[in-house]
């Protein structure tokens, strides 16, 4: 009577085929190991400074109102995304088109290039030369402002 495979024999089979042309099967990796996925990193291993939540204010008029950014790093480590949030509703930040437009971040040296959908280079931050600075300013489109961590 010819033997009739068991389901653990035929996941084992498909397992060693999937290694064999270099895949994986069940989050196993070609060595044996269990996959985790990695976190992005720039050159250094570290985060940017910019990186992280911060609350804007107008840096000049009296208005005590104010927004938030996120400022989340891309693989590369020295650019990345940035997300205002009700930053056109902040009187002194340039309405629509201003602070609002911000979607992108380059860092150059000291500088955080800032950049909008389709407008690059629309503002920039710079940074203190000791990166844990909780207080930055900058400027969008003419506009002022200044960044605190939250």
């Amino acid at each position: 009577m010819p033997a009739i495979p068991t389901a653990a024999a035929l996941l084992g089979v498909l397992a060693a085929a999937g290694a064999m042309a270099g895949g994986t099967a069940a989050g196993i990796g070609p060595s044996g190991a269990a996959r985790t996925p990695s976190l992005v990193a720039n050159a250094a291993g570290t985060r940017d400074a910019i990186v992280g939540k911060w609350t804007v204010y107008p840096a000049v008029g009296p208005s005590p109102r104010s927004c938030t950014i996120t400022f989340e790093q891309g693989p590369g480590g020295t650019r990345g995304r940035a997300t205002p949030f009700a930053c056109h509703q902040v009187e002194g930040l340039g309405g629509l088109h201003g602070f609002a437009d911000i979607s992108a971040w380059e860092r150059r040296g000291r500088t955080v290039v800032l950049s909008g959908i389709a407008a690059p280079g629309i503002g920039s931050i710079e940074l203190a030369p000791d990166a844990g600075s909780r207080e930055v300013r900058g400027s969008v489109k003419g506009v002022r402002f200044v960044l605190k961590r939250r």
